[in-house]
């Protein structure tokens, strides 16, 4: 399943920039629309390969998508550094290509960030996850909940919430 989502993410960032503008619903911003998907795609690709990362160390890193998924050829194990410094190219891409958003189910510049701190927290380089935890804080998009409305916080769109994703129990 990990390896569809990074196949589909593949796919969007290899075939968004042929679309033609006029096939998009917001004609007057088709650009804006182009970033977004784009954006999402490389930050559900970063988000998926660190999750990865975290369970099983070394993975195996696809860089395109597999044109022909019933015949995938023997790939090996990239190490986990490799593997999270290509988190952090996408992570720096989407961060230009997002924008802040309300809509925490999808991604926004500031779980970009957010997920880039963390990744930098991961490797161990602290002067670069402080640099993105406060580039998340300083947005003044984000606030902690207070006593009165923590029980915001598992409802779901509270103003803690950076990114959530939805899912059904059964």
């Amino acid at each position: 399943r990990f390896y569809g989502v990074i196949n589909q993410c593949h796919m969007i960032i290899e075939n968004v920039p042929n679309i033609p503008d006029n096939k998009f619903n917001t004609v007057s911003y088709p650009s804006k629309t182009k970033n977004v998907l784009m954006g999402n795609a490389l930050f559900m690709r970063a988000y998926t390969y660190f999750y990865m990362t975290r369970v099983w160390g070394d993975v195996i890193l696809t860089t395109e998508s597999l044109k022909d998924p019933l015949n995938v050829p023997s790939l090996g194990r990239t190490k986990e550094s490799e593997v999270l410094d290509y988190c952090i190219a996408d992570l720096q891409k989407a961060i230009t290509l997002l924008e802040y958003s309300d809509d925490k189910s999808v991604a926004s510049k500031g779980a970009a960030w957010a997920l880039l701190a963390h990744i930098y927290a991961w490797k161990h380089d602290y002067p670069n996850a402080l640099t993105s935890c406060n580039n998340v804080i300083n947005s003044n998009d984000y606030s902690l909940e207070t006593a009165d409305t923590y029980k915001n916080i598992w409802q779901g769109n509270s103003t803690e919430s950076l990114f959530e994703i939805n899912m059904k129990y059964n």
